[in-house]
């Protein structure tokens, strides 16, 4: 004679055993679906980075940081204390050129402005003297390509040495480091890359 609870119990066994197989399938088909849609989305980061486009515009994105760091340092003549007309006048015309290298629009305009007012603040001679500057390590997370618009994204490690003389007169020089990250919106135009928005944020941790 057939025990019914125990027909039960194998049926009831066999459903749970028959669902977690159809689980585990299910499961392991979505893992490569993702995995297929991150591979060729990687796929498609390196194509894109490594085109001769992709190559423009990771540097001008590394030269726009670059220049950000750069257009505050003096000539080589300058020694310090308060700054000629002439010099100061030199180093903005200087900056402005530089900057149109790389950017365009609204964001040449604040580039222009930003750094017009850095260097008229650094003629007075009164603050710390700008010794050197520039962009390291800089790595692209995210590089979109989409016609004459691009978006990029990356990391790098920005640095600015400067000079004061302490309160017992000695020359104190100071190069701090930070890690940031900073996002681009380039135009392509008469087939040159250039910058039309940016924002560069201190990296978590990182800051003055």
């Amino acid at each position: 004679m057939t025990d019914p609870h125990s027909n039960q119990g194998g049926q009831l066994r066999g459903f749970f055993t028959r669902g977690w197989a159809r689980w585990a399938a299910l499961a392991a088909l979505a893992a490569l679906a993702i995995g297929a849609v991150f591979g060729v989305t990687m796929y498609a980061q390196a194509q894109a980075a490594s085109s001769p486009d992709g190559v423009s515009i990771r540097a001008v994105g590394y030269a726009g940081l670059v220049a950000q760091q750069t257009v505050v340092i003096p000539p080589a003549s300058y020694q310090g204390g308060p700054m000629s007309d002439a010099m100061q006048q030199a180093m903005i015309a200087h900056a402005e050129q530089v900057f149109r290298l790389y950017y365009t629009g609204a964001q040449l305009t604040h580039e222009i402005s930003t750094y017009t007012t850095a260097i008229e603040g650094e003629a007075s001679g009164r603050g710390a003297r700008i010794l050197g500057g520039g962009a390291d390590h800089f790595v692209v997370t995210q590089l979109s390509i989409n016609g004459a618009s691009a978006t990029l994204a990356a990391q790098a490690i920005i640095w600015l040495s400067s000079s004061q003389v302490d309160s017992q007169g000695h020359s104190v020089v100071a190069t701090p480091r930070n890690a940031v990250v900073a996002t681009f919106t380039l135009t392509k135009i008469n087939g040159a890359w250039l910058i039309s928005a940016q924002t560069v944020k201190f990296a978590s941790g990182s800051g003055p």
